[in-house]
């Protein structure tokens, strides 16, 4: 199977998700105006986030499957989300005879609070974690020859424990099933996420619709973190995350095995080594302490 790891998929299902904040949250003033960390999520801002993200995906490009199908949820029951999860499993499956069959791709989008220690989605009516979300899509898929690309967008408080938590347990108890191969994350393991009172949307999401709609900040691009300058507008590189929070929020991006906590340091995962959760937040941590293009080590 190694030769599709990472290869485009022709077959895809996308799911995106916006929820609403738990609690008040914590406002903060500054001189890029009115900022709220998202465990307080606003559900206008959430579902704007959600709805730039779902006509984004749904636009023709160079990486359009043969057959999509677009799941979008506003602050939906946990029942809500199985339900989407199960037809999209459904829609993947009914192509696995297909010559062109590569094991199909199913993308998450989710803009919300997520529970401190997990990541944990929060729904309407309770929290979905990575493990128990990983295992929902296995079993969603009717098992074939090929394993199914799982794709992550998630503008939430700390995304990267939701992140590491899913990936470990794709690793150790799924890798048969499913992988990981592109994840974006709008915080660390331990950081809050951010949205922004005067655009109306997750800092996250501010920056990364900067990358295509460049002049929106009325600027060339936003700076990097530590007030480097970005390099290349056209992946995830602007940094505007931690510039937009004074420091407070860090982006990262995940591509098959590589990890780069944006302004920050990488780390190579190999997927033999079976990394612990507590492993992939260890090295997000160790990226973020070092200067951009410098790769740390797993650690043991």
């Amino acid at each position: 199977m190694s030769e599709f790891h990472g290869k485009p998929r022709l077959h895809k299902a996308y799911i995106t998700v916006s929820g609403s904040g738990p609690e008040k949250g914590t406002v903060h003033s500054g001189v890029r105006g009115v900022r709220r960390s998202r465990d307080g999520a606003d559900l206008r801002f959430t579902t704007a986030d959600c709805d730039w993200f779902y006509e984004h995906l749904r636009q023709p490009n160079y990486d359009t499957g043969l057959a999509e199908e677009h799941y979008r949820l506003v602050n939906p029951t946990r029942e809500e989300l199985d339900r989407a999860i199960a037809s999209a499993g459904q829609f993947l499956s009914q192509y696995i005879h297909q010559p062109e069959w590569a094991g199909g791709q199913m993308t998450f989008v989710y803009a919300g609070h997520g529970s401190p220690d997990t990541g944990a989605w929060v729904l309407k009516d309770g929290v979905a974690d990575g493990i128990e979300l990983s295992e929902k899509v296995a079993a969603s898929l009717q098992p074939n020859a090929r394993r199914c690309r799982i794709d992550l967008i998630l503008d939430s408080c700390f995304a990267g424990a939701f992140f590491a938590d899913f990936l470990s347990h794709n690793w150790t108890s799924l890798d048969e099933r499913i992988f990981v191969c592109d994840a974006f994350g709008a915080a660390l393991d331990n950081e809050f996420a951010w949205e922004l009172d005067e655009y109306e949307h997750g800092a996250f999401t501010y920056a990364f619709k900067n990358m295509f709609e460049p002049m929106v900040t009325g600027e060339p691009s936003l700076p990097r973190h530590k007030q480097t300058r970005i390099r290349d507008i056209d992946r995830l590189r602007s940094g505007g995350v931690s510039w937009l929070t004074a420091d407070e929020q860090h982006a990262f991006e995940y591509i098959n095995g590589h990890l780069e906590v944006i302004g920050g340091g990488h780390i190579n995962f190999h997927q033999v080594e079976l990394l612990s959760s507590n492993q992939i937040r260890y090295g997000m941590a160790d990226a973020l302490n070092e200067m951009p293009n410098v790769e740390v080590m797993v650690r043991e």
